[in-house]
């Protein structure tokens, strides 16, 4: 690397007392300057922290939310449980940590702009054997540099850094969202859990009600042992599967107690959850799925996030290419040299350049990784969007499926109802057998655990649609409304 420059220098020669005061004088304020400006830097003079989101969950929750994440709430409604969620759990802050440190480094890619200053103080005693002449020899002085050009390396730097803060800022509004819908889901998923061990409690308890009708009809020979049997047998099956429920819920509930950052055996009691999730009614077309999939593209975080990582590639490219041609700056240097016999100023000023002759082919092959990292984050975005694609046709095709799905089981549970109501007064009346009890219990208590799962597992379709558009906000906790509907107005 060959480098050069010009620079001007000059010897002031003043009353040694003067001299030293006002070195001194000098020094101090610089000493001062330098606090000064670490302690602007603590406050962040270039204003960059602002540029994250005000606080881990702000886009997808009201402003006081993160206030109210008290652990004691006696009955843990749906929002509550998004709330503490999205306040509590450790991704949001991490998240938000990202995007800060983003921040940090578009900070410092800001700082090249400004000069350097440096303050720097020496002392040291020097002598010889031959002729003794022993003394003292101290120093002290400002250097300042400042980068006048690099072509573009500076200016790709901070490209760089500005992408990288923006795809920091939008992977924290994914991770907000993610929780929310992971909130959503896992409410719901322990309110069905719940549900079902109360319907297996239902069934167990039917089921014993058969097995002690099963023991009269026996003692008083209308039936055979093998009816009384059947019933026992049956009902041993009813109490193993209330016993499974009950695991289920205890481990939902850990599950659901640990993503709001809660110890996993807190006991939560759920508010009962409202009526279904409103306003989407979608027309069943091809059209409607093509809409919602260009929506989509155009509201999901992570798929902006990706096309800033492909800019931020870019723009390294262009710092890659910077980086082995010449750099020119402006320096300034003024210090107080007293060496004993010679003391005064010693200033100089001047511009340098350094011009990279032969550095081993590390700027050819850093600019070819760059270049192949482009070609990395261009995949990765591709790949995003099939992917956000594919979420939107699922959420469609679930949605739609639970929809259809919900109204067949309502009829399914009131038909199984009506045949095991029919059939248990049949066999009580000695009519029937306990083979066609059993079947009617087990038919009601499939009706029954179907019923309660297409009920919410409906509104988990609903959300899971509504995220994978990118339509998945607060709102729809307090309006109980996923506001698809206009979305597909032309």
């Amino acid at each position: 690397m060959y480098q050069g420059g010009t620079s001007s220098t000059r010897l002031h020669s003043q009353p040694k007392s003067y001299q030293r005061v006002n070195a001194l004088s000098h020094a101090i304020r610089a000493i001062a300057l330098f606090f000064i400006t670490a302690a602007a830097h603590a406050n962040d003079p270039l204003m960059v922290m602002s540029r994250t989101l005000s606080s881990p969950a702000a886009s997808q929750r009201p402003v006081q939310a993160c206030d109210s994440t008290n652990p004691a709430i006696q009955k843990w409604g749906l929002a509550q449980v998004v709330e503490r969620t999205l306040c509590a759990n450790p991704e949001t802050r991490a998240a938000w940590a990202a995007a800060r440190i983003r921040a940090a480094e578009l900070g410092q890619a800001l700082g090249a702009y400004l000069p350097e200053l440096n303050l720097g103080a020496g002392l040291s005693r020097s002598g010889d054997d031959a002729l003794p002449n022993d003394h003292w020899a101290w120093q002290t002085g400002l250097s300042a540099s400042y980068l006048l050009y690099d072509f573009g390396g500076r200016d790709a730097n901070r490209k760089q850094a500005e992408a990288l803060l923006a795809a920091a800022n939008l992977g924290h509004e994914t991770v907000v969202r993610d929780l929310f819908r992971d909130a959503v889901s896992a409410y719901y998923r322990l309110v069905i859990a719940r549900g079902a061990v109360m319907a297996a409690r239902e069934s167990e308890a039917a089921a014993l009600e058969t097995v002690k009708a099963s023991e009269a009809r026996v003692k008083a020979g209308a039936a055979v042992p093998a009816d009384r049997m059947q019933a026992q047998t049956a009902y041993s099956q009813r109490r193993l599967e209330r016993i499974r429920a009950e695991g289920e819920a205890a481990t939902l509930q850990g599950e659901l107690a640990s993503l709001m950052s809660l110890p996993a055996d807190t006991s939560l009691e759920l508010a009962e959850p409202g009526e279904l999730l409103s306003g989407l009614l979608l027309e069943n077309s091809m059209e409607a799925t093509g809409r919602l999939i260009e929506i989509a593209k155009q509201r999901r975080p992570e798929l902006a996030a990706a096309e800033s990582r492909v800019a931020a590639s870019r723009a390294a490219v262009s710092s890659a290419k910077a980086g082995g041609k010449p750099v020119l700056t402006a320096q300034a240097d003024t210090r107080y040299v007293d060496s004993g016999p010679v003391d005064g100023w010693n200033s100089s000023i001047g511009i340098n350049v350094s011009v990279p002759v032969f550095t081993g082919y590390k700027s050819t092959y850093r600019v070819r990784a760059a270049q192949e990292q482009v070609r990395q984050s261009e995949a990765e975005r591709d790949r995003i969007a099939n992917v956000v694609a594919l979420d939107v046709w699922r959420g469609w095709q679930a949605l739609k499926t639970g929809g259809e799905a919900y109204v067949q089981a309502l009829d399914l549970l009131e038909s199984a109802q009506a045949a095991e109501k029919l059939t248990r007064g049949r066999y009580q009346a000695g009519l029937g057998s306990v083979l066609d009890v059993l079947n009617a219990q087990a038919n009601t208590a499939f009706a029954r655990q179907t019923q309660l799962q297409t009920r919410y597992s409906l509104d988990i379709a609903r959300s899971d649609l509504a995220r994978a558009v990118g339509d998945l906000v607060w709102g729809v906790l307090d309006s109980r409304k996923i506001a698809l509907d206009d979305t597909l107005k032309p």
